[in-house]
């Protein structure tokens, strides 16, 4: 079972992501700020973290960074997201990035094609 990590100070952006990745294949983790999800990156080492840039305290940026820096989780696959334009991740390792607000179907697309892409044999 692949782990999905969803992280935005928005209860209702993490509660809707949650809602449409809710199946049998998938076991969901959430948190409400960068430092909780650092601890659950550790604790529990996700397939797939999803997460906004923009939060108080440990943003996404940094955390993006920690988590890639890491040679225990940098494997990790990560979607980072925004409403600000600017805020691209490149350079902080992402992955995807998917402004907001965003469109919940292409969510669940780029989450299934990440988590594909990890078990494709090397």
């Amino acid at each position: 079972m692949k782990k999905v990590l969803i992280v935005d100070d928005e209860p209702e952006v993490v509660e809707l992501i949650s809602i449409v990745l809710d199946r049998d294949d998938l076991q969901l983790l959430e948190a409400y700020d960068g430092d909780d999800a650092l601890e659950i990156v550790q604790a529990e080492r996700p397939d797939l973290m999803i997460t906004d840039l923009m939060m108080p305290g440990l943003d996404g940026i940094e955390l993006c960074k920690r988590v890639k820096a890491d040679p225990v989780s940098r494997a990790m696959m990560i979607i980072t997201m925004s409403a600000r334009r600017e805020l691209y991740t490149e350079d902080c390792g992402a992955d995807e990035f998917i402004r907001k607000p965003f469109d919940i179907t292409d969510v669940v697309a780029r989450v299934d094609r990440l988590l594909a892409a990890q078990t494709r044999p090397t």
